[in-house]
């Protein structure tokens, strides 16, 4: 059975977040599993980091401003693999002015 971990941040002018997905259930994998990364914003400007286990896996990329919740497949940015007890961390970069809210959704699908 999949798991959905997600989060919704305002993140300030010119601000990197700390790992939104910290502390949620999920955040440590319990199995080996693919993963669908998808997340969107509210205006132009906000950038995604992802990293499975301190790997890269998303570096800086500017996610869609459609202002609304992700969708599968339209604002899938990765799909990718990770292995049993890896770690998942998000981070939010804004790069303008003013503050932006950023949407992530992240399913986990086990595998074998």
């Amino acid at each position: 059975m999949s798991q959905v971990l997600s989060d919704r941040r305002s993140v300030a002018a010119n601000v990197t977040t700390p790992n939104v997905l910290d502390g949620k259930l999920g955040q440590r994998l319990r199995s080996d599993a693919s993963l669908r990364i998808g997340a969107t914003a509210s205006a132009v400007g906000l950038m995604l980091q992802f990293n499975v286990s301190g790997r890269v896996v998303i570096d800086d990329q500017e996610v869609s401003s459609i202002n609304r919740y992700p969708q599968d497949p339209e604002d899938i940015i990765l799909v990718a693999g990770a292995v049993l007890d890896d770690e998942l961390i998000a981070r939010f970069r804004n790069s303008t002015a003013g503050a932006i809210t950023g949407i992530i959704v992240v399913t986990v699908q086990p595998v074998g």
